[in-house]
């Protein structure tokens, strides 16, 4: 049976659709007004986890100690102009230790688990420009149910993806970051499978690939470039905007199609 994402997808493919430069950071500025509290605690919250979490590995694989010596001979390094040369060997004795490696890894793997918060902002978007507001539940949205787990699939392969992108210098990050851009949207909003997400994620930017891309750059000038440089706080208020415009980008264009059967889901 055909779901509402279907038949708008499909539609999409049929008529096509436009793109307004000033319609997408107006519609994004306009609902990143609404959610910027929700956004600036999922900020907060996702550091105060990484942080909680790295310490947390560090303690048990026995990182930890490794870590003291590294700061240490680094500190002495960096005073001893003489001994700047040391450094580079330092860091590559350091990054290369396997209990460093092993507690990176595991350290990075529990991180995934809260991206699903991060989609929770987009949908908190949505409930705004639906509603008029949006609420905690609906930050933890994307902790419901199979949204969970597709969710954190998604970031699963796009990370796999832009490791694979490391080998080739980065090239390939330019189509895949704004291919999965809508993936998250399409799970969190109309809870679409993880494989269908990706694979609808890809069919819409491929249609205005170079507008999006442009877009995903300003967005990413505004959000991160401008927040750091008002001495990174400013970072916790701009970050959040990056989620207001990918909702923008998911209105403007699937949310565009008008069918006749909306799924229930979508005001849920």
């Amino acid at each position: 049976m055909e779901t509402s994402l279907d038949i708008r997808i499909k539609k999409l493919k049929e008529k096509g659709y436009d793109l307004s430069l000033n319609k997408i950071f107006d519609d994004g500025f306009a609902v990143w007004k609404k959610i910027v509290f929700l956004g600036i605690f999922y900020i907060l919250f996702s550091y105060l986890f990484n942080n909680l979490v790295n310490i947390f590995i560090s303690n048990v694989t026995g990182a930890r100690v490794i870590e003291s010596e590294f700061n240490e001979a680094f500190t002495k390094l960096s005073k001893d102009p003489a001994a700047l040369q040391k450094i580079v060997p330092l860091f590559q004795d350091y990054i290369n230790n396997p209990l460093i490696v092993k507690k990176t890894i595991i350290s990075f793997l529990i991180s995934l688990l809260i991206f699903p918060m991060n989609a929770g902002v987009v949908f908190c978007a949505y409930q705004a420009d639906k509603k008029g507001s949006a609420s905690f539940k609906d930050l933890i949205r994307g902790f419901q149910g199979n949204k969970f787990i597709n969710l954190t699939g998604l970031i699963f392969i796009f990370t796999i993806f832009m490791i694979i992108s490391i080998f080739l210098f980065f090239v390939p990050v330019l189509y895949f970051v704004p291919a999965f851009i809508l993936a998250g949207a399409f799970i969190v909003i109309d809870e679409a499978p993880l494989l269908k997400a990706i694979k609808y994620s890809f069919q819409v930017v491929n249609m205005k690939f170079g507008q999006i891309l442009l877009i995903l750059i300003l967005s990413f000038l505004i959000s991160k470039v401008l927040g750091f440089l008002v001495c990174g706080i400013g970072l916790v208020l701009t970050l959040p905007f990056s989620s207001a415009i990918v909702y923008s980008l998911y209105k403007n264009t699937v949310g565009t199609v008008e069918t006749t059967n909306e799924s229930d889901s979508m005001t849920k």
